[in-house]
């Protein structure tokens, strides 16, 4: 009676990178992907192209929660991202001599107007605390209100715990894992979780992440982001690495990436279509006036 996979009809978001979508079948609805890698390896920037951007771009609303990047930083991550290098000027500051990159105020605006009603940031200071953890307690009021179907918590070392004592600690990790996992699956919905590694040298495995291995033994697919532009690395500075993909049993495949700063986006060296890709916001002829709904 168990009806087969039908992969040609299956739910899936795909992440714009075309080696990663065709070995890992893109993100597909009921999943969970687990990000990690070193500090600075770009797994926050990553997820803001690959798992929110071109989720956007493929009609799906996303609500994401960053426990590292206050609002204004992480809309302005985002906004270079979906501008390109194309829209971004850099000036000089006068105070300290830095290059900062600068989106006109006209582009910035149609970006914002584009994502405007499928774009929510969560805030947990404005959430009071209970028995469940605020976060999916945010995602399920997303959820039911917006129909969001993609979500993202960055990370889980900064996920709020109820309760939380450090002997627990890792326990409390485990089990708001397992409840994103049953969320995940009720609902048809995927999630993207930036977890740490252990160890911050040589390779990274599953028992190395968020202090626990049975966190990536719960969930469906396991990528390690890893920034190469100062290990010597010749033709690509950065990399993805499937350790785990449940769907299509693939691990320990590595695809090269290459990585623009001005416009944070990533690329494959030998296909440049992702760093010059025109989003929503610069297709649409016209741009609808703001959905008045305040995001929570």
């Amino acid at each position: 009676d168990v009806k087969p996979i039908d992969f040609e009809n299956m739910e899936t978001v795909n992440s714009g990178i075309k080696t990663l979508d065709k070995r890992i079948g893109g993100f597909v609805m009921s999943n969970v992907t687990v990000w990690t890698g070193d500090n600075g390896s770009g797994k926050s920037t990553m997820l803001g192209q690959v798992a929110m951007l071109e989720a956007i771009e493929q009609g799906y609303k996303v609500c994401a929660y960053s426990g590292e990047l206050a609002a204004s930083w992480f809309q302005r991550w985002i906004n270079l991202q979906a501008a390109g290098k194309k829209h971004i000027t850099t000036y000089v500051d006068n105070r300290t001599g830095r290059e900062i990159e600068k989106i006109d105020d006209d582009v910035n605006e149609r970006i914002k107007k584009w994502y405007n009603g499928k774009f929510y940031l969560f805030d947990n200071t404005a959430i009071n605390r209970s028995d469940e953890n605020p976060i999916l307690r945010a995602f399920k009021y997303a959820l039911a209100r917006y129909d969001c179907k993609v979500f993202i918590v960055d990370n889980l070392m900064t996920a709020d715990f109820a309760g939380i004592n450090e002997s627990d600690f890792y326990r409390k990790q485990s089990k708001f894992v397992g409840e994103l996992i049953r969320f995940a699956k009720k609902y048809n919905v995927h999630v993207h979780l930036v977890a740490h590694p252990r160890k911050t040298q040589d390779n990274i495995s599953k028992n190395d992440i968020a202090g626990s291995g049975e966190i990536t033994h719960r969930v469906d697919t396991v990528l390690v982001v890893d920034n190469l532009s100062e290990q010597g690395e010749v033709d690509f500075n950065a990399s993805v690495k499937i350790l785990k993909n449940r769907l299509f049993g693939i691990m320990g495949e590595k695809i090269a990436l290459d990585f623009d700063y001005n416009s944070k986006r990533f690329y494959e060296p030998k296909d440049n279509l992702l760093l010059y890709k025109k989003y929503g916001w610069e297709n649409e002829r016209e741009i609808l006036d703001y959905n008045k709904n305040e995001p929570f």
